[in-house]
Parts: C-alpha cells; structure tokens; sequence
C-alpha cells in the first residue's frame, strides 16, 4: 500500500536553527535545507512540520539566490526571525506556544543539535510525551572560539555543552555527523549502557554519482587557486587565517590565487583585511552561491581548499571539495581529522604552517597527486546511497518507538 494512502499517516516535527524566508506560502533558504533536503525524513514519515526561524519576504530579498524549500508533504511552523541568545529570550514564550500546537499533531521529533531553538524547548521534550531523537551536527564546545573573550560566548560554550551531553544521554536516539569524535565527547545513551536506545553516524551530506569530478591526474599550474567556502557572520571557519595564508604565499614569491565562496556580516572586514595584506589583485571574494553544484563550479577550478577551522562537525563543504578532486589542507578541528590526515592537518593553526604546507605539495606535485587520490577515495564513502542506507535505518527505528508507544 502506498504510506500517503495510509489511514493514519506518520508525521514528524523538526526543530531546526535554519533561517527561511516567505513568499506567497513559498518558503526559501540560503543553506542545505532545500526542498530535496527533507526526502532523508520522507523516506520513512509521511508528513513534516517544520519548526524554525522565518521571516517575510522584502523588496531587497533576490529569492532567484535562494533555495526553495517548500515541498508536497512539508508544512512550516514560523518562529520570528531572531538571532543570538537575546532573541532566543525575546521569543522564548512564542517558541513554546508553536510547539504545543505542533505537539498533539506529530508522532516524533527530532532536532538538530546543539540548536537555539531546542535550548527553549528541552525541558520539555525530555519529558517522553513523543519518541525523540537528536541529530549532533556541530560540536558545542568549539563553537563560540571565536567569541571566546565574550562573556556570552563563553556562558554560550558552556550552556549549549551542558545541554548537548544531556541530550545524547536522554534522547531515544542519537546520531552524529562523525563517526568517532563526536561520540567520545556527547555519549548517547546506548553508549552509557541503556541498550534500549539507539544510536548512528552519518553526514547530512548528499553526493550523488555524477558530482564526483575526477581531476586525479591534474597536470602542476604555474599558478595555484586556494579556496574557501563558507559563512562570514564570524571568524569561527578562520576566515582571516586563510588571508593571512595567501599573504605569506605571495611575500614567498609561490604564484598564488584565491577565491573566497560565501558572505555575511563580517565580509567587510575580510575585503579590508585582504587590502591590508596587498591581496587585492590576488583574492576574488564571490559572494553567496546557493546550491552545491553552482559552488562546485567555482571550488573546483581550485588546487587547494584550505579551511582552517576552530570549529566544526563533519565539514560538507570539505567533502564536496574532496569530491571535486581539490586538495584539502585544515586545522583537524573535530570532525575534520576523520577525512584527512598527514601534513594535510594543521594542528596549531598557523597561517605559516599553512603556506609550508600548501608549497610543499605546490613544489612536490607527486605528492599532490597522491594525497589527492586518497582524499578522493575517502569522499567515495560518503555517496548519497550510503548515507541514506544508514539515515534511513536510524529515522525508521525512531518511527518504530512510535508503534510501540502507541501499544
């Protein structure tokens, strides 16, 4: 039978930090949750709601840059757009209200953690009224390194941390973006000795077949492209540790180009800081690009994608550039050393041990090469059809707990 013709369709709310926007009952966003997105959570539930920050189209909103979100069979709950704790406690009641009127409607939840929106919402999900999982994507206790001498990003660090363990201990069921480093740090459940929990890994990445670019046999530039992709509404992805790389490079005399993928608040201190370090011939900041293959389109004309992070998950934009056959060189926050290794890890985030190394493989193209082809292998592991074997087992025990909790 097919499930929509079901009498007694499953429904699932998601509680998520993503920003959409509205127009005309079409919802869009700027990052990965795309109407394809929710497929992962529709192969098992009927129907989703939505639960995150939204708000009204304006003039000066180019919807033709964002990703349409909405979808048959997905239905979006608004919170007001709000950002940071402040808004989190300007909007604590409202979230609360939206989700009691989503509560009685839905078979499950699940969030995505550590998330702002969940902050507000935990007391009472850990109260077991619906089956619950929790999706850990970031890790909480590197997040706010970049707001490390704020005092709000220090008690942020620590809240958000606290809650995270808490959650994993509590959850029904939990998974993780890595497969090892996340798990040591916020053990769920099952891992603690409650076998009647579960537990997974994977990423929320999505590469199918024809995404991989195989570049393996790439012949030496005379001049090399370093990238980066990602936010700017902070320093977290060491944004002007990547400048500061691409300045030591050309004062080296290495032929260097580089290109900057993203935008935020913070971009017009990074196109100063770039002017300050005379990269302005050198650096091409390309603005937002949504959508993996466009941005796939710019990351792969690169040699290097350097992402010195001080914090992270499992990077996808990483993966993406690995699948592009782009070199990757990074900081091994968190879940990054499970991708790559050897010199390709920077451990003490240096903007000169980065030039060391990306000149290296520059003047050892043999090495390049066969860094490359280990790097683009690992990628391999994470095609779409692996990744939804292993999502869809998980999402398909957490409907189970709501047949057993109907019994």
């Amino acid at each position: 039978m097919n499930k929509t013709n079901m009498i007694s369709p499953k429904r699932l709310l998601v509680i998520t930090d993503s920003h959409f926007i509205e127009k005309n009952g079409i919802f869009y966003t700027e990052l990965q949750s795309d109407s394809s997105f929710w497929q992962r959570y529709l192969d098992v539930f009927d129907e989703l709601i939505i639960l995150g920050r939204i708000r009204k189209a304006v003039e000066s909103d180019d919807l033709d840059q964002y990703l349409v979100s909405s979808r048959q069979g997905v239905r979006f709950l608004a919170i007001p757009e709000f950002v940071g704790v402040q808004g989190l406690a300007s909007y604590w009641a409202e979230i609360n209200k939206r989700y009691d009127e989503a509560l009685d409607s839905v078979d499950a939840i699940i969030a995505r953690t550590p998330g702002t929106i969940l902050a507000a919402l935990w007391w009472k999900i850990k109260s077991g009224m619906k089956p619950f999982a929790a999706e850990v994507v970031v890790n909480p206790s590197t997040a706010f390194l970049s707001e490390k001498n704020s005092l709000i990003g220090k008690l942020s660090s620590r809240f958000f941390t606290w809650m995270t363990r808490d959650i994993c201990k509590n959850a029904d069921g939990v998974s993780y973006v890595t497969s090892r480093v996340l798990h040591q740090q916020f053990p769920s459940g099952r891992s603690l000795g409650d076998m009647t929990r579960f537990e997974s890994w994977y990423s929320t990445i999505d590469i199918s077949d024809s995404f991989y670019i195989d570049q393996r046999e790439r012949n030496k530039p005379s001049c090399i492209t370093v990238a980066f992709s990602g936010q700017m509404n902070n320093l977290r992805k060491g944004q002007d540790i990547f400048l500061r790389t691409i300045s030591i490079l050309n004062e080296r005399g290495v032929p260097v180009k580089a290109i900057m993928v993203g935008d935020g608040g913070m971009r017009p201190y990074l196109s100063d800081l770039a002017d300050s370090l005379g990269l302005h011939d050198s650096i091409v900041f390309s603005g937002w690009i949504a959508g993996t293959k466009r941005v796939q389109r710019y990351i792969s004309k690169a040699d290097f994608f350097l992402l010195p992070s001080l914090s992270e998950g499992l990077p996808r934009c990483m993966i993406e550039a690995m699948a592009s056959s782009v070199l990757c060189i990074c900081s091994g926050a968190d879940g990054m050393s499970e991708l790559v290794d050897g010199c390709c890890i920077v451990s003490d985030n240096s903007p000169s041990h980065y030039a060391d190394v990306i000149q290296y493989f520059w003047e050892n193209w043999e090495e390049y090469s066969s860094e490359l082809a280990n790097q683009f292998a690992t990628a391999r592991q994470f095609n779409s059809s692996n990744m939804r074997t292993r999502r869809k087992s998980f999402y398909s025990e957490l409907l189970a707990r709501t047949c057993k909790q109907k019994q």
